[in-house]
């Protein structure tokens, strides 16, 4: 699907600025309700508000919450140099397995992501899922700017996108409106709401513990 409007443009302009501070721009939000399947946005960002939202981060330099939110902000999520994990919370229940989001590769482990990707290969049984979700483009008079839905931007001879309207799930939206677009977002939500927590991680022991725990 074609699309001549950026859409990291678009989730940029997601926060503007109101009478009483940051608040959602209505026009936008519209525009991007109706630009993603299934009530996507709805979704996504009834999730942002929700407090199960999480970022951890290893930092060995004893990061804070604060020192943490403004290097996210502050650099380009793909060129971050700490490691962090993308979580959310699935259930009410300390016991439920939360959902891990990996933004650079567009996965998630969420079950409507499994079910959407397990559709897309019964409906193609002859071809190959690459060929459906992944949409690839070596001209350069063709390149976009847009980062969303994109395999290794940095790469300078083609450029590959994943068919998201095929496979998105609320928690990859949630997340890339958070860090994908302008720092804005992860601000209002994660500064201004605190409905979005960082959490910073200062022990490799405590770091091998969370990945265990998640996979």
């Amino acid at each position: 699907m074609e699309h001549s409007v950026s859409i990291i443009d678009l989730l940029s302009r997601f926060i503007g600025d109101g009478k009483d501070g940051e608040e959602l721009d209505g026009n936008v939000a519209s525009f991007l309700y109706y630009l993603f399947p299934r009530e996507l946005f709805v979704r996504a960002l009834s999730l942002l508000e929700s407090n199960d939202m999480f970022i951890y981060c290893y930092d060995s330099a004893e990061a804070t919450s604060e020192t943490l939110l403004s290097k996210f902000i502050n650099t380009d999520f793909l060129d971050l140099d700490i490691m962090y994990r993308l979580i959310v919370k699935s259930g009410e229940n300390d016991s439920d397995v939360p959902i891990s989001v990996d933004l650079a590769q567009w996965f998630c482990s969420c079950d409507d992501f499994s079910k959407l990707f397990t559709d897309v290969g019964n409906e193609n049984p002859e071809g190959s899922i690459q060929d459906v979700l992944l949409k690839e483009i070596d001209d350069f008079d063709q390149f976009s700017d847009d980062k969303f839905a994109q395999f290794d931007s940095h790469s300078l001879n083609t450029q590959r996108y994943l068919q998201f309207e095929k496979v998105m799930c609320p928690h990859l939206l949630a997340f890339a409106i958070l860090l994908l677009a302008d720092g804005k977002n992860l601000r209002h939500f994660a500064a201004l709401k605190r409905s979005v927590v960082l959490i910073p991680v200062g022990s490799i022991d405590e770091w091998l513990k969370l990945h265990i725990n998640i996979v």
